[in-house]
């Protein structure tokens, strides 16, 4: 089932509230909305950018599973053959 997206833009109303007009639905038909508020962002600072890498360095080690490559490839052989059996 494809679902079309309708895009509309509004003001929020006294008390808080909205309202949409869409002829193009159905009086009655059950839909989803979401809102999302239309938040400009300045133009005059440029969005600071982080490498990957740069990421990856500042990510803390956290506890590992196995200690050393060779259990890792042990225990991952031992899956593999509990598998086969």
């Amino acid at each position: 089932m494809t679902q079309t997206a309708i895009r509309l833009k509004t003001k929020v109303l006294p008390g808080h509230r909205i309202e949409v007009v869409a002829p193009e639905l159905e009086e009655g038909q059950d839909i989803k909305l979401i809102v999302l508020p239309d938040v400009e962002v300045s133009s005059t600072e440029p969005e600071e950018r982080v490498s990957l890498l740069d990421f990856v360095k500042t990510v803390t080690p956290g506890p590992r599973p196995f200690a050393t490559w060779r259990e890792y490839e042990r225990a991952l052989q031992e899956e593999k053959e509990a598998w086969k059996r």
